[in-house]
Order: C-alpha cells, then sequence, then structure tokens
C-alpha cells in the first residue's frame, strides 16, 4: 500500500496513503551488539520508528536508548503491565527474547500479592508502569511509551494518569 498504492489483492486505494513504518528492538537481547546490527540494518531500509520489547529495568533502557540514539530514529519503549506472579515468571523464563525484571520489581510485586491479594499485583504493576514512564521522560530521549496490556487495556488509562502525575 505504501509503495505502490494497492491493497493486498491489487485494487487501488483511493487518495494518499499515509503509513509509519515502524521495527521492533529489544533492549533485553544479550547480546546487545547483535540487536545493534540488526536494528541498523533495517534502519538503513528505510523505517520511521522503532517499538521496543518490554522494559522493566531503567538503567538498561536508558542504555540502549544510548546505544541507538546514532540511528537518529524515534523509539518508542515498551512498557507491559503484569497482571500476576505467573504472567511475571513467564516473562522471565520462557519469553521469546527473553525479558528482564530487575529483583526489585519482581519484590514489589511478589510482597504486593502476599500483603494484599491477587488484585495487588496488577496494581502494584500499574505503579511500576507510570514510575517507568516518568522516568524516561525525564532522563532519555525516547519519543514516547507503547503500553501493552493486550487483553486487559482497561489498566491504561490509570498508567496514563498515574505518569503524569
Amino acid at each position: 500500500m505504501v509503495d505502490e498504492g494497492v491493497d493486498l489483492t491489487g485494487n487501488r486505494v483511493e487518495g494518499e496513503v499515509k503509513f509509519n513504518v515502524g521495527i521492533a528492538g529489544n533492549p533485553n537481547a544479550e547480546p546487545l551488539e547483535l540487536e545493534l546490527l540488526k536494528i541498523e540494518r533495517k534502519v538503513r531500509l528505510g523505517v520511521d520508528f522503532i517499538q521496543t520489547q518490554c522494559v522493566f529495568d531503567i538503567e538498561l533502557a536508558k542504555n540502549f536508548l544510548k546505544e541507538i540514539k546514532k540511528f537518529n530514529t524515534p523509539v518508542l519503549m515498551g512498557i507491559c503491565p503484569i497482571k500476576s506472579i505467573g504472567m511475571m515468571k513467564w516473562y522471565i523464563e520462557k519469553c521469546p527474547g527473553g525479558i528482564k525484571i530487575p529483583r526489585e520489581i519482581q519484590k514489589r510485586l511478589v510482597e504486593a500479592r502476599r500483603q494484599r491479594g491477587k488484585e495487588a499485583v496488577l496494581e502494584e504493576s500499574i505503579r511500576i508502569s507510570a514510575e517507568l514512564i516518568k522516568e524516561l521522560r525525564k532522563t532519555t530521549n525516547a519519543a514516547g511509551a507503547h503500553i501493552m496490556a493486550i487483553g486487559f487495556e482497561y489498566v491504561i488509562p490509570k498508567i496514563v494518569k498515574y505518569s503524569q502525575t
């Protein structure tokens, strides 16, 4: 559609077709150098933005943003609220590409569950997500955040609100 002005079946699309082409990046990747090479190759092909995998470690996010600054491409950092301790464990142990969740955040979520019950995990995660967004806004050149709350999108307005206070 972008290059030829036609849809998937070859029909001409009326009017101007405007899309932004984005790529994925993983701040959690090990080794990061290999991920940077992949991003660089894609950026050279022409992209409008980079959107990252979930990030929970602010220092890891800052390092990633510092490393890809040379590509001069806007970056949306992936923010993923966590619904349960099981979801947190899945991110750490089984998520393709690996997600690093700092021990401090793990402890906050486990403690919320222990002290206040299952629902408290999501509430604490909402606060953690908002804190990450605040810190990214304050200390980095990130263009924004992509909040990934698949299946429980209702938390997004709360995260946005808390991140602005």
